[in-house]
């Protein structure tokens, strides 16, 4: 298509200068050719700015290139060396405030009648151990809702093990339980 126009501009230059032909001509054949290299140009440009993307990519180093500095750290094991009397603190701290409640998630899995709720708790609790549930009572329902989950990354981790089970299950934010704290953790 372009090539044809560029042949009738042609054209139409030297029926110019056989015929002189008024300047009306001259300036319709500068318009429409100033037209056709723009569009060329900014074709060109698109490609020029594009085509590095496809050429460049991320370099990727193997996980045993890097050199850890001592065992421990390939052990995923940290050791922290404090004063004893900060774990005294801790634990003190942790019987202080035991039965306090603060902001964080939980996941329900039900919400009516008392009964259905009850049933429900026992069999979570058969199905899924370790994991603390209770019912709670927010008018004019009964809720079911399990685990203690200070951030919704946690909550969310624990929602798919447990989505699959109980389809209804959701998170909600809300006072929860203090977690036990990690005072004495194992080596992974």
């Amino acid at each position: 298509m372009t090539f044809n126009l560029i042949r009738l501009f042609q054209f139409i230059i030297i029926l110019n200068n056989k015929f002189s032909e008024p300047p009306e001509v001259h300036s319709l054949l500068y318009f429409y050719s100033r037209n056709i290299v723009l569009k060329m140009l900014r074709i060109i440009l698109f490609i020029t700015l594009l085509s590095p993307g496809f050429y460049l990519k991320a370099q990727v180093l193997p996980l045993d290139s890097i050199n850890p500095i001592n065992d421990s750290l390939k052990k995923g094991y940290v050791e922290v060396k404090a004063d004893q009397r900060l774990d005294i603190y801790m634990k003190s701290f942790y019987k202080s405030n035991k039965g306090k409640q603060i902001a964080g998630f939980r996941i329900q899995l039900y919400s009516g009648t008392r009964q259905g709720a009850f049933d429900l708790k026992k069999s979570f609790i058969n199905t899924v151990e370790g994991t603390p549930a209770s019912v709670v009572y927010e008018s004019p329902d009964f809720k079911l809702q399990v685990g203690n989950y200070r951030t919704k990354l946690e909550a969310e981790r624990a929602m798919q093990e447990i989505w699959p089970l109980f389809k209804s299950a959701f998170l909600v934010k809300t006072l929860i339980d203090l977690p036990p704290l990690p005072i004495e953790k194992k080596p992974i």
